[in-house]
């Protein structure tokens, strides 16, 4: 050997047994290094493997988690629906009682559903238990605030509780009667049943509660345009709380008996 071929091999640098990339052979080359080294290969772990998913993958494991979670909102929605038109119907036909254990049930399994809420509020009032009526009605709202239905109905078991509660009450309750039902005639403005209720109440109320003749005139002008027949009894009210002829019985109108609100 020549002194060129001293100085290569003099200057040649054997590579780190780390640095050699994990491996069976690699492994072996490792050993012959150094002969006393341990060398242990560290397999990855599983939460490692995960990580290194690519994006794309990563991203369809999304899109399938929140269709699965979506496909069973959607049938969850469709149950409640078809076994809540069992207890609509029992309602309708006027079994108040089997109407009322069938939402007390269903509430228990659906209490999201604003529709339970409003007809379990419903059957209490048909059974003129108004405070346990407003409790499901305010619920009902609380749900789907934007249903003229539920704030007429709310609006009318505060009325009917006002009647039964003190003094201190009466005013509280007496303005949520008005706060409900001009939110309901604001929801939908083609609503007779709640211009109807909301002329008797301007009709009734003191001006300090928000009552007034002309409110309750101009009511009775909107009802009639969309039902001459509706208009001529809300203006047949007006007229019997003035005292005026049109009306002969010179009775105080009162409010008509729970059950036989529509």
């Amino acid at each position: 050997m020549n002194c060129d071929d001293h100085n290569r091999a003099s200057h040649y640098e054997f590579p780190h047994p780390h640095s050699l990339p994990v491996g069976r052979g690699n492994l072996e080359a490792a050993s012959l290094l150094l002969p006393g080294l341990d060398v242990k290969i560290e397999r990855p772990r599983a939460t490692d493997r995960v990580h290194r998913l690519p994006f794309r993958v990563l991203f369809l494991l999304h899109l399938l988690m929140r269709l699965l979670l979506f496909s069973w909102l959607f049938f969850t929605s469709v149950y409640a629906a078809d076994s809540v038109a069992v207890g609509v119907t029992l309602f309708e036909e006027r079994n108040i009682i089997g109407a009322h254990q069938f939402f007390a049930t269903f509430v228990q399994e659906h209490p999201t559903n604003a529709v339970g809420a409003f007809y379990l509020g419903r059957t209490y009032f048909a059974q003129e238990q108004f405070e346990q009526a407003i409790e499901w009605l305010d619920k009902a709202v609380l749900l789907d605030g934007n249903n003229a239905d539920y704030h007429l109905w709310l609006g009318r078991a505060c009325g009917y509780q006002a009647q039964r509660a003190s003094i201190l009450w009466q005013f509280p309750l007496a303005r949520r009667v008005r706060e409900h039902f001009e939110r309901a005639v604001e929801l939908n403005p083609a609503h007779l049943g709640a211009r109807a209720d909301l002329a008797e109440y301007y009709m009734k109320a003191p001006w300090f509660l928000g009552g007034g003749k002309e409110k309750a005139e101009e009511q009775a002008h909107e009802v009639s345009r969309r039902n001459l027949e509706e208009g001529l009894r809300i203006w047949r009210m007006i007229a019997a709380e003035e005292g005026s002829n049109y009306y002969t019985s010179g009775k105080k109108i009162t409010l008509p008996p729970a059950s036989e609100r529509n």
